[in-house]
């Protein structure tokens, strides 16, 4: 009896090591939900709205894609918040300064916000992407500023 507890109890620790090595590979996996994943055709004439290809598309060209434009070229179309879709169709709202008021991000750095998958939607939604002027860092947000991922 106590030889098949001994056996049984080894089995477990191999069974446990196991799961303890594949998480760790797991969460160290080169290209992560967190990372941005490559996409080769990014180009600069193109338009852009998700998350990956924003954020790639800033990478590449230091700049957001044509397909945004500020609140204050909306407002000139007659926006007055919500989706811009009705007033720029295929546009989204982006390339307005972000604060950083609550400091979220790092300090001393100037940046640069843009919505994120809100093409044919009714609202802005509360996905952006946050980067800097200097450096270049993007910054992912899903839920309205509240926290961020750091995507490059």
């Amino acid at each position: 009896m106590d030889r098949k507890i001994k056996v049984l109890f080894i089995f477990i620790i191999i069974v446990l090591m196991a799961l303890g090595l594949y998480g760790y590979f797991q969460a160290n996996n080169t290209f992560n939900q967190n990372q941005i994943s490559d996409n080769s055709t990014i180009s600069e004439n193109g338009q852009y709205n998700s998350r990956d290809d924003v954020a790639l598309y800033i990478e590449k060209f230091h700049k957001l894609p044509s397909n945004y434009i500020t609140k204050s070229d909306a407002r000139k179309l007659g926006w007055k918040g919500g989706s811009v879709e009705e007033y720029a169709p295929g546009k989204s709202i982006g390339g307005d300064r972000f604060t950083n008021r609550q400091e979220v991000l790092p300090s001393g750095e100037n940046y640069i916000e843009c919505d994120i998958d809100t093409n044919g939607t009714d609202s802005r939604g509360s996905k952006r992407i946050v980067y800097s002027t200097t450096d270049y860092d993007i910054y992912y947000t899903s839920n309205h500023y509240k926290t961020f991922t750091k995507l490059n």
